[in-house]
C-alpha cells in the first residue's frame, strides 16, 4: 500500500517560514505550531490551523515584532487546560537571550500577552522542547 502525503499548509513567508517544533492539537482537532521566521516582520510566528471537516484553515495567531517582546520562536509549544498556549524564542526580551510567552485563548490576537525574558548568565539561550507537567 502505498503512502500519500498531504500538505495542510505551505508557508509563502508572510504567513511563516521555517517551522520549528512540533504540532499540538487541541480537543476541537485544532493544530498549533510556530515558524522562526517569517510573518510581518520576518521575526516568526504562531499559527492555528483550523479543522473544518476534512481540511484546515490556516491563521497567524502572532507574528514576532522583535525587541523586547521576543522573536524566533524555538521548540514546540504546549497548551494548558484553558487552552493558553506557551513557547519560547530564541532572541529578544529586555535582556536579548530570548524570552518565554503565553498567548492567552480568546483575548485579541497582537502579541504574546507575558513574557519573561531570561538573562543569559543563568539559563542561556531557550532552545528545547518545553514539557506539560502537573
Amino acid at each position: 500500500m502505498a503512502i500519500v502525503q498531504t500538505n495542510l499548509v505551505v508557508f509563502n513567508g508572510t504567513d511563516g517560514a521555517t517551522p520549528r517544533g512540533s504540532l499540538i492539537a487541541d480537543a476541537n482537532g485544532d493544530l498549533f505550531g510556530t515558524t522562526q521566521f517569517g510573518g510581518t516582520n520576518n521575526e516568526g510566528t504562531v499559527f492555528e490551523l483550523a479543522k473544518n471537516g476534512a481540511s484546515y484553515t490556516p491563521s497567524t495567531l502572532v507574528s514576532f515584532t522583535g525587541g523586547s517582546g521576543g522573536f524566533q520562536p524555538w521548540g514546540s509549544l504546549i497548551a494548558d487546560a484553558h487552552g493558553d498556549l506557551f513557547g519560547t524564542t530564541s532572541g529578544g526580551g529586555p535582556n536579548g537571550f530570548g524570552t518565554v510567552f503565553e498567548i492567552v485563548k480568546g483575548r485579541p490576537i497582537g502579541g504574546p500577552t507575558r513574557g519573561e525574558s531570561p538573562s543569559r548568565a543563568r539559563y542561556g539561550v531557550p532552545r528545547s522542547r518545553q514539557v506539560a507537567y502537573r
